[in-house]
């Protein structure tokens, strides 16, 4: 079986009368509309559409770069805390089973436990909050962005910050799983140390 190539075909050329010719394919129509817009304004007097500013003239394509870059890796990171927090949740589950099942119940088998659940609970604690001094980092180049490419009219209508948020409301998200973190800590610590 043979597959045409469809791209490689010359699209027809038409002369649309404006100083240049049309070509008829994708877009077509959508150019010869701005080409009449142009010709229109024009007459009204409007700035021709050479001088006003296009899309690619308001943001650069590096710092569309910087944006898609920074998105992502909010994303990233958000996800990143979330999964290490599940991570510290499966460890003190595995630690009531071990204690539960495994190890008779002395004190160095208690002792050892409760220290690996306090290792877990300090290097979880660190791993979310490195995270979120990150994430805070790609939000402040995300209000940069925002301020240079948008005007105060455009960031009240789509709802963009004007500047940083106050130290608690980045906050809320990363302390929520540190306490999450803390109450399994705390469940695992009065399991080894006060069950008899």
């Amino acid at each position: 079986m043979r597959v045409r190539n469809w791209t490689n075909k010359k699209a027809p050329v038409v002369n649309a009368g404006f100083g240049r010719p049309l070509l008829l394919g994708s877009g077509a129509l959508s150019r010869l509309a701005s080409d009449v817009n142009c010709k229109a304004g024009q007459l009204k007097g409007e700035k021709p559409m050479a001088d006003r500013p296009t899309p690619e003239q308001q943001m650069p394509v590096h710092v569309e770069a910087a944006y898609k870059d920074a998105v992502d890796n909010i994303i990233f990171l958000k996800r990143q805390q979330w999964v290490a927090t599940n991570y510290a949740l499966l460890v003190y589950a595995a630690i009531f089973v071990i204690s539960a099942e495994y190890f008779s119940r002395t004190d160095f088998a208690r002792n050892s436990l409760g220290i690996i659940a306090i290792a877990v609970f300090v290097i979880h604690w660190y791993v979310v909050f490195v995270f979120q001094r990150a994430i805070d980092k790609f939000r402040s180049r995300l209000y940069w962005i925002y301020g240079a490419y948008f005007n105060r009219e455009e960031q009240a209508g789509l709802e963009l910050p004007l500047g940083p948020q106050s130290s608690w409301g980045q906050l809320e998200v990363a302390a929520g799983l540190v306490l999450v973190s803390f109450v399994g800590f705390v469940l695992a610590a009065i399991y080894l140390w006060s069950v008899r």
